[in-house]
């Protein structure tokens, strides 16, 4: 075959870039994108909310039993609420992937989970607007109390205690 027809291997081997990785990906996940795709998730989480799927899963949730008895195939609904969710939260690891550039296991450990579920208690279980008010202030607390960064493990302990007592519904 002509020379041409054959892939450039070794404009390949040139573009790898060792140790930093591929150098010549172009960089999509920009603020505007995350913006973009929080505003579109949203708009899915709050629509699936009060659809006729949304309800059987809020049904599940609240109640198994009755809502076996009003018909609703349980198993069904426990499957697409995983992958739904699952769904969401790749959307969302992607959008942090491409933000940092390099994940390290030691960054999504347990302090992140914790977080994620102060997130949720603060916000209340099945509130949408809640959860996102959740995250703001998980978000900016930290930054304003910058100085007090090695007390804040016991501020979040506060924080949820507080939560409970006063607003155990979020």
């Amino acid at each position: 075959p002509p020379r041409s027809t054959l892939f450039p291997y070794t404009t390949l081997f040139r573009s790898l870039g060792g140790a930093e990785g591929f150098s010549q990906i172009p960089n999509y996940t920009r603020l505007f994108f995350v913006y973009l795709f929080v505003f579109i998730l949203l708009i899915l989480a709050y629509r699936l909310k009060y659809s006729s799927k949304g309800r059987a899963l809020l049904a599940v949730r609240e109640n198994e039993i009755a809502a076996e008895a009003m018909g609703i195939d349980t198993t069904r609904a426990k499957v697409s609420a995983f992958v739904m969710s699952a769904f969401f939260a790749g959307i969302g690891g992607a959008l942090y992937a491409h933000r940092v550039g390099v994940l390290k296991p030691t960054e999504l450990g347990f302090q992140k989970s914790i977080d994620l579920v102060i997130i949720v208690v603060i916000g209340g279980m099945g509130s949408i607007t809640g959860v996102v008010l959740g995250a703001a202030i998980l978000v900016i607390l930290p930054e304003l109390f910058r100085e007090f960064s090695e007390y804040r493990m016991i501020a979040y302990a506060l924080a949820l205690v507080a939560v409970m007592l006063l607003r155990p519904q979020g």
